[in-house]
């Protein structure tokens, strides 16, 4: 199995902005409203400039590593 990593963690809230898990990296991450279609929606989320700073430095190390 391979290893869980946990970024934005939040312990009192028991929350995890992102992990890591099997070569993939899940987010779970709200950036607006609900509003418009889920295209849109995602669209917003990865406009976000914190989350691609870190979706960049997952990338840079090498997901899982």
């Amino acid at each position: 199995m391979s290893e869980i990593i946990r970024h934005d963690v939040n312990e009192e809230c028991a929350y995890s902005g992102m992990v890591e898990a099997g070569g993939f990296v899940f987010v779970s991450f709200c950036a607006c409203d609900g509003s418009g279609s889920a295209e849109s929606q995602i669209n917003r989320v990865f406009a976000h400039e914190g989350l691609l700073f870190q979706l960049d430095a997952i990338a840079y190390r090498g997901i899982g590593g």
